[in-house]
């Protein structure tokens, strides 16, 4: 069962925001021309891995902890590159304990290639 609810592009159907706006990254994730795309176990849908920021965390620092922490695999975030970011009004995630947030998520992309190589950790 699904834990939260996103609203995209629709800010009159979304439920008004309890919190702040809050930061997330994303990572866009090419290996051999494919994309890397978790099944997020909150919503039970299939998206790019990643998540909120920590206080006093950069994006990219969120992207590659969120990385580890999802996917157990290391990669610095000095090697993403910032592709978008997405602050639109209507980004909206409501949650079953009643939270409401909008959403604002910077987008980075890494490829991992024959000469760099990212680990498991």
């Amino acid at each position: 069962m699904s834990i939260v609810t996103f609203y995209c592009g629709d800010p009159k159907n979304a439920p008004k925001t309890t919190q702040g706006a809050h930061l997330g990254g994303n990572a866009i994730l090419l290996w051999q021309g494919k994309l890397l795309l978790e099944r997020r176990v909150d919503a039970d849908v299939w998206g790019l891995p990643g998540g909120g920021a920590k206080k006093q965390e950069t994006a990219r620092q969120a992207v590659s902890r969120e990385i580890y922490e999802e996917l157990g695999l290391r990669i610095p975030g000095k090697d993403f590159r910032k592709l978008a970011v997405y602050g639109d009004p209507g980004r909206i995630a409501a949650y079953r304990d009643g939270s409401v947030w909008r959403m604002v998520s910077a987008d980075g992309g890494a490829t991992w290639t024959a000469d760099r190589e990212y680990y498991f950790g």
